[in-house]
C-alpha cells in the first residue's frame, strides 16, 4: 500500500481531513432550511435538465417561497457570470447546448490582439 492510499482511508475516517474540507466548503454556505424547492426535488432536478414544463412549475413554486431574496442572493454571489441550469430564485437558466461536432467553441476562437499589443 502507497503512503497515498493510506492517507486517503485515515483521511477518510471521522473527524479526519476529508470531514474537515467538507465542513469548510460548506461553512459560508446558506442553510435555507425553509425553501420551497426542498418538497419538490424531482420538478427542480427535471428543471435543470431542460425540461419546460417543470421549469415554469419550478418558477411557481419559487414565487411563493420564504427565502426566494436569499437564494437571489446566494447565488449571485456563487455563480456571477451564469448560474446553473435550472431554477434558482424564480429564475430559469436552461442547459448549455453541445456544439456539433466540428463547430469551433466560442471561447477557444482566436482573439485579435489590440492595436497597443501588436507593435
Amino acid at each position: 500500500m502507497t503512503a497515498t492510499a493510506r492517507r486517503t482511508r485515515r483521511d477518510a475516517a471521522p473527524g479526519g481531513g476529508v470531514v474537515d474540507l467538507l465542513a469548510a466548503i460548506l461553512a459560508g454556505q446558506p442553510r435555507l432550511t425553509d425553501a420551497a424547492c426542498r418538497q419538490h426535488v424531482e420538478t427542480f432536478d427535471r428543471a435543470a435538465d431542460g425540461d419546460r414544463d417543470a421549469a415554469e412549475a419550478a418558477v411557481v413554486i419559487c414565487q411563493s417561497c420564504p427565502v426566494v431574496d436569499q437564494c437571489a442572493a446566494w447565488i449571485a454571489e456563487a455563480h456571477p457570470r451564469r448560474p446553473p441550469p435550472g431554477v434558482w430564485a424564480a429564475q430559469f437558466t436552461p442547459p448549455v447546448k453541445s456544439r456539433k461536432k466540428g463547430r469551433p467553441n466560442d471561447q477557444h476562437r482566436p482573439h485579435r490582439l489590440p492595436e497597443v499589443l501588436r507593435r
